[in-house]
């Protein structure tokens, strides 16, 4: 159950632990990422675009067959030049997930569960699937009791309650972008923990910053369910935009230097021959591992 990061991830370790078949189920479909796209965004200077990430990504969806463009989480033009992506969940990436298709391996279910009677799911449609297991894999809430630990009445830009001398940092759930600079927590953690410790170190900056009323804010949405130190994407996106702007000097000079340094760790970590061989030879082995014998 779900369709999140980790829900596509259990798709692999199920069938390595010898699963014959995995059904996915979920309200909607989310997007799932391969690994050459994801490797391609962390190596970027300048963040692609999503409407080039999603022709990145129509190869590997030929597979299993569906088209990217469709799914709910794409918002773009009718020429398909501009996108951008909004979904609950955070990219699933990998290859053996469309792999797992080809090989009907894996199949997505949109649907609700109704109910379980022994080892068939009952579904709102009245469809029914046998299976042995069933793994809920669905996500998570934000903590609350945060909220009351700090006393937040509401968060401005990092700051607690508008005080330079407390912050308070999560990752945002979800995702919500028409650029892609990164496809992980620490390229943008980087921003995030030398920001602090410049304020830290620089108090004056820390109130020229506040003074400037440039940072939004941030209140507890219950109906969403999220605590106030809990940033949709777009305003956490917008928040860091501020914080190396150009308000306070130092921060902009350090920020200038996190595309290239990003690129640098990518490249050093993972070069294009190394990875490219890794990645074949990782798809080789897994199309041995789901394709029936007698092929």
């Amino acid at each position: 159950m779900g369709m999140g990061a980790f829900a596509v991830e259990n798709v692999r370790t199920c069938l390595e632990h010898g699963a014959s078949k995995v059904w996915l189920i979920c309200r909607r479909k989310n997007i799932a990422m391969p690994r050459v796209v994801s490797w391609f965004i962390n190596q970027s200077i300048n963040p692609p675009s999503g409407a080039m990430c999603l022709e990145m990504m129509k190869p590997m969806y030929n597979l299993i067959p569906d088209d990217p463009w469709s799914f709910y989480a794409v918002v773009a033009n009718k020429e398909k030049t501009m996108a951008t992506l909004r979904q609950k969940a955070r990219f699933g990436i990998g290859d053996v997930y469309f792999l797992a298709h080809y090989y009907k391996k894996v199949e997505l279910v949109v649907d609700g569960i109704k109910r379980l009677q022994g080892k068939t799911i009952i579904m709102d449609s009245g469809d029914r699937i046998h299976a042995d297991h069933l793994v809920k894999v669905l996500g998570f809430r934000a903590d609350e009791k945060i909220d009351n630990l700090l006393k937040i009445k509401e968060m401005v830009g990092f700051f607690v309650n508008g005080d330079w001398r407390r912050w308070c940092f999560t990752e945002s759930p979800g995702v919500d972008a028409g650029k892609f600079g990164g496809t992980s927590l620490s390229p943008g953690l980087i921003q995030t923990v030398e920001a602090f410790s410049w304020f830290l170190n620089y108090p004056k900056d820390a109130l020229l910053m506040l003074s400037s009323m440039a940072l939004p804010k941030n209140k507890p949405n219950k109906d969403k369910g999220l605590p106030a130190y809990v940033w949709e994407n777009r305003m956490s996106s917008m928040v860091s935009m501020i914080l190396g702007g150009g308000i306070v000097p130092g921060l902009a000079e350090l920020a200038a230097g996190y595309g290239p340094l990003n690129r640098g760790k990518m490249i050093e970590a993972h070069p294009l021959e190394a990875f490219v061989d890794e990645a074949a030879e990782e798809w080789e082995s897994y199309c041995k591992m789901l394709q029936d014998p007698q092929d």
